[in-house]
């Protein structure tokens, strides 16, 4: 599958576009931004539905029920973060 996760400010956000439909199976084909406080917290997620707001979190299968997935500065980033989840879904499918 053709998708690019990629880092932006220190770590703490996290763009995953989609070129073959990977995002369809969140029901959300296209594009995904993450973030986390630069201080360390919650993964949020950037949504228009929710403009001025902080984000909803995000849980295991970057869905919004579930464990909340957490960012700690000097860890891995939130990309890596988005990168690990879906390489071990992708694993579970096989």
């Amino acid at each position: 599958m053709m998708r690019t996760v990629r880092v932006s400010g220190s770590g703490n956000r996290a763009v995953l576009d989609d070129a073959t439909g990977v995002l369809d199976l969140f029901g959300d084909p296209g594009r995904r931004e993450f973030w986390a406080p630069s201080d360390g917290g919650y993964v949020r997620e950037i949504d228009e539905a929710h403009p001025g707001t902080l984000g909803q979190q995000v849980c295991d299968r970057l869905a919004h029920t579930g464990t909340t997935l957490y960012w700690s500065p000097g860890g891995r980033s939130v990309a890596d973060i988005v990168r690990r989840w879906i390489a071990r879904h992708e694993g579970s499918r096989s």
